[in-house]
This record gives C-alpha cells, sequence and structure tokens, in this order.
C-alpha cells in the first residue's frame, strides 16, 4: 500500500490519532495506585468530582515531553516518582481548541514520574483524554542572572514573544521579564 504524501503531512499533525489509546483503569486514586502507561499513549479517563487520578511512567533516557488532556476542565501536575515533590503544575493550557485543556512541555531526566490529574474545582466531573509524548528536546541559550527573585532584579529576556532566549534555571524562586 502506498500513502500520499497529503496522507503523510496530515498524519503528522495529528500525533494524538497515531498515539496508543488505552483506558484508565481504576483504582487509580493515590500515588499509590497509579496506574503505569507508557510514553506515546493516550489515555481514555472518567473523572469522578473530587477524584483524583494518578498515573506513571518512566523515561530510560533524558527528553522532552508533553503531557496534554483534553475533555473535562482539569490540572495536571508531574512529580518525581514517590509522587511526592512537583516538577510542574498546568491549570489552563489555553493552546488548542479545547478551551480547557491543560499542558506540560519540559526537558526532563531519565527515570520514572508521575501524573496526578484533578478537577479544576472539586465539582468538575467528566470524561477526559491525557496524552503523554515526547519531543524535540529544547537547547537553552541563555544564562540566568541571580538574584533574580523579584520583577526588580529579573533576567531579560528579548522582546516578549520572539523566543529570544529560553533559560535554564535553578530552583530558587526566579522573575524573569520578557
Amino acid at each position: 500500500m502506498r500513502l500520499s504524501p497529503l496522507l503523510l503531512s496530515s498524519l503528522a499533525f495529528a500525533p494524538s490519532l497515531l498515539a496508543q489509546r488505552i483506558p484508565e483503569v481504576e483504582p487509580n486514586g493515590t500515588n499509590a495506585t497509579a496506574q503505569a502507561i507508557p510514553v506515546g499513549a493516550q489515555i481514555d479517563c472518567n473523572l469522578a468530582a473530587g477524584e483524583q487520578d494518578w498515573f506513571s511512567f518512566t523515561l530510560p533516557a533524558a527528553t522532552r515531553i508533553r503531557i496534554h488532556t483534553t475533555g473535562a476542565d482539569t490540572r495536571i501536575a508531574l512529580l518525581d516518582g514517590t509522587g511526592t515533590i512537583y516538577r510542574a503544575i498546568d491549570d489552563d493550557s489555553r493552546t488548542s481548541t479545547q478551551v480547557y485543556a491543560s499542558e506540560l512541555q519540559l526537558n526532563i531526566a531519565a527515570g520514572t514520574y508521575m501524573i496526578q490529574v484533578v478537577g479544576y474545582t472539586a465539582t468538575i466531573a467528566g470524561l477526559y483524554s491525557l496524552e503523554i509524548g515526547e519531543l524535540t528536546p529544547v537547547v537553552y541559550t541563555g544564562s540566568e542572572v541571580e538574584p533574580n527573585d523579584s520583577h526588580l532584579n529579573a533576567t531579560p529576556t528579548g522582546v516578549l514573544g520572539t523566543g529570544a532566549k529560553k533559560f535554564h534555571g535553578t530552583l530558587s524562586p526566579d522573575v524573569v521579564i520578557g
């Protein structure tokens, strides 16, 4: 079978069509009962009001990941492998046609991580999809200058929205003015 160039280019812009779809498996309401999922998967989930859904995944090598939800209005968090240290949190990415989508994109080291999904409020319930995939890592081109923990001494990045510099910061409180 031969695929047309138009079909191939269409598939390049539809990674969720290529993702392995798997169902959510309950119970997965705590870090101790997190559902193990493969990177490259789309998980079809159902969030009950006040519920937390937990998932775990392992990266064999450092990479850039994208964790994304669509459907119910969610908040997502990336945590360490024990589910006790938050690495990143997102409420509403608003980068897609799904107005209440949540999305995280970040370079990350090899290891095991957990994802926590909750409703935007305790009353949010409904169907949602969780996708996790690999992206090309971002190469950081700037160096932050300490101290930069307030707007008065923030590290300048260039014109806002131009992507002039990408920073890899420290774990201290930082402010970056774009």
